[in-house]
């Protein structure tokens, strides 16, 4: 599955306050209320911190920032607000004052909040997904439908490219390149392709290494046996359910593309 769908404020204080934090797990993307909203969720402390700013809206809230960019304001539609401040442990409301795991702060620019406030103040679903290294907030719906593509079961369990791809060009019939899968795990795929009639070229590409969840690349060759010649080739292999791109980049910038189906 494609996921489709940055208030930066430099301030010495605020640096000082974030600085003891174990920050990890960049870049974790989220969904609230069955939308996508962001890809700048991390983990301080082992607590999941959240935009809020890009989040709000989708909360049922507007967002402002006070006290020159170190508070931030939600208001709701019926006069309710949360006042959350850098540094600060508790989150001042006109309804009741919580009190915070992880304090606010900024991180890589970004007005940054602990999940737990949300999930406690409002009791919504939550939950990250390893698949996708996706957080799901009140969107039971939206995974509920992820989970059933061929995208996300094949990144879920590789072991599914394992067995034989065909290339056919377009307006033949006859299968040009048969590609070789084996052993797919998270980690690591290998491959091999040659050519079924024509030049008789093979495609050696040995052991290609996951950089995401669906994405492989090699450093192998392009040989012609007839020939006797070689050149080497980058491989990069995106893995998109139901076929398997090959993309060759060679070393003086030329390039192909390559779509394989069972």
């Amino acid at each position: 599955m494609s996921f489709k769908k940055k208030i930066i404020c430099v301030l010495s204080a605020a640096a000082l306050l974030t600085a003891p934090a174990a920050v990890s797990a960049q870049n974790m993307s989220m969904y609230v209320n069955n939308q996508f909203v962001a890809r700048d969720v991390v983990s301080v402390d082992g607590v999941d911190m959240l935009p809020i700013m890009d989040i709000a809206g989708e909360m049922g809230f507007s967002a402002s920032m006070d006290g020159g960019g170190m508070s931030v304001i939600l208001s709701s539609w019926n006069g309710l607000y949360y006042l959350f401040t850098i540094g600060d442990p508790t989150v001042y409301s006109n309804s009741a004052a919580y009190q915070l795991s992880v304090t606010p702060r900024f991180i890589n620019g970004k007005f940054m909040v602990p999940s737990t406030f949300f999930t406690n103040a409002f009791n919504m679903p939550y939950f990250w997904d390893s698949v996708t290294n996706t957080i799901f907030m009140n969107s039971n719906d939206v995974y509920a439908w992820l989970v059933t593509t061929p995208e996300y079961k094949a990144a879920a369990n590789p072991s599914i490219y394992n067995g034989t791809w065909r290339y056919t060009p377009d307006g033949d019939s006859r299968p040009l390149i048969e590609l070789s899968v084996s052993g797919a795990n998270s980690s690591t795929v290998n491959l091999y392709g040659e050519r079924m009639h024509g030049k008789g070229a093979v495609y050696n590409i040995g052991t290609a290494s996951f950089i995401n969840s669906n994405t492989a690349v090699a450093n192998g060759s392009f040989d012609f046996a007839a020939m006797g010649s070689s050149v080497p080739v980058r491989y990069t292999f995106t893995f998109g359910g139901s076929n398997i791109r090959m993309d060759m980049s060679y070393t003086d910038g030329t390039s192909e593309t390559y779509y394989f189906y069972r």
